[in-house]
């Protein structure tokens, strides 16, 4: 019985799972037992050996290669293989981040002051990056939220033991499955909250995180809306919903363009982000779609 299964989705192109892994090792586990289970979404094996190499002795894992390209599929798999495994929590992790050192300790202090189902935490870029840090969301330690993202997440395992539950393939171009995975478990009434101490620090090109993708993840985050919504709430509440996101994104464009003029840099970046958002949002009604992931 493990304390903690850990859940890695990585592809042939990743630039930083060795960073990952020697953070793994630099845990303090103390009497807790942990297991990777890691997931290569790719054609061919490639990051077997390293995992192998850079984990110490001590640290067991399972590779597994998924073949069908698209993040969702890979989760999926992580999630069907995790079933033969007994463990207490399972925990998603991007295969770009570092977990800190006291993540762990971090988790169970929090899990002793809340009971709650699924705990997250930030996600902190290691380089700054204004674009990333206006897209970024920064709850308040203990906030009740309606979903989580799959970069920092632990799940009372025994929940996804009862509950047969996936990521939508529907969404592997579009990207949003995490954030419809949790929403539904939210709405079957498993409590989601955030955890400020439990950080993960992500490594990222800033050179390809610029102007331009800043404005094609808005757009992104606004088209994938009417999927995630149908999906999770039905079609006639869902599209109710993206018309109310809608204008909801509206008036905020509206508000942050009113305030440019006191902070210029910052409030034109959130209102940009809001435009491009509630475009994407708009569209999606319509069925448009984009075709690869942003």
């Amino acid at each position: 019985m493990y304390d903690f299964l850990f859940l890695i989705c990585t592809t042939e192109k990743s630039k930083f799972l060795s960073k990952f892994l020697k953070s793994v090792n630099n845990l303090k586990i103390k009497n807790r037992r942990i297991k990777l289970l890691i997931i290569e979404n790719s054609i061919k094996k490639k990051h077997k050996s390293l995992i192998g190499k850079t984990l110490i002795k001590h640290i067991p894992f399972e590779y597994s290669l998924e073949k069908k390209i698209g993040i969702p599929f890979a989760r999926n798999k992580a999630l069907r293989l995790s079933k033969k495994i007994k463990a207490r929590y399972l925990c998603f992790f991007d295969d770009d981040c570092e977990i800190s050192r006291d993540w762990m300790e971090k988790i169970i202090e929090f899990k002793k002051k809340i009971k709650s189902e699924i705990v997250t935490g930030p996600q902190i870029p290691k380089q700054k990056n204004q674009y990333h840090s206006i897209l970024s969301k920064s709850p308040y330690n203990f906030q009740k939220l309606r979903w989580a993202a799959t970069n920092n997440v632990v799940i009372d395992k025994k929940i996804l033991d009862k509950h047969n539950i996936e990521f939508s393939t529907k969404l592997a171009n579009i990207g949003g499955s995490d954030q419809l995975f949790f929403t539904q478990l939210n709405l079957k009434g498993f409590e989601i909250r955030w955890c400020s101490n439990a950080k993960v620090f992500e490594n990222q090109n800033n050179l390809e995180r610029n102007f331009k993708w800043f404005i094609k993840r808005s757009f992104r985050y606004g088209i994938s809306s009417n999927l995630i919504y149908k999906e999770a709430y039905g079609s006639f509440k869902g599209s109710l919903f993206v018309i109310l996101k809608f204008f909801y994104e509206l008036l905020f464009f509206f508000n942050y363009f009113a305030l440019v003029i006191i902070n210029p840099k910052k409030n034109s970046l959130f209102s940009i982000m809001y435009l491009f958002r509630s475009i994407g949002s708009f569209l999606s009604l319509f069925g448009i779609k984009i075709k690869s992931y942003i």
